[in-house]
Order: C-alpha cells, then structure tokens, then sequence
C-alpha cells in the first residue's frame, strides 16, 4: 500500500507520521523502509506482500512513544 492506500483504511494517522519523523532515528529507518518496501512489491507474491505488510506494522511500533 502506498501512503495514501495507509491513511485512508486508518492504518495511520497525521499526528503519529508526524512524531515518528521528528525522531531522527525513526526518520532514517522509515525512509529506509519507505524505499525497500517499494523496490520490493515488484518481486514479491501476493503472499509475500501481505507478510511484509504485517511485519512493518509490527515494527511501528519500535518508533511510537510511550
């Protein structure tokens, strides 16, 4: 899902992207992920994709405070 595809099924919110890019750490790490998460839906399956969608909203939440 692109960021758009995100923010309309409520997977995000503007408030959270906005404290998770004020972390500098978290801003690396998401543009990091932001670029191999789109690289990779060229290559993957279905399946595959789906996997990585869960592993990444999974560790969202390495970045959100407490």
């Amino acid at each position: 899902m692109d960021i758009l595809e995100e923010l309309w099924y409520g997977n995000i919110t503007p408030t959270e992207y906005s404290r998770i890019e004020n972390d500098a750490n978290c801003k690396e790490a998401l543009k990091l992920v932001n670029q191999n998460q789109e690289r990779s839906k060229e290559t993957l399956t279905d399946e595959q994709k789906d996997l990585l969608e869960r592993l990444l909203t999974a560790s969202e939440q390495f970045c959100k405070p407490n």
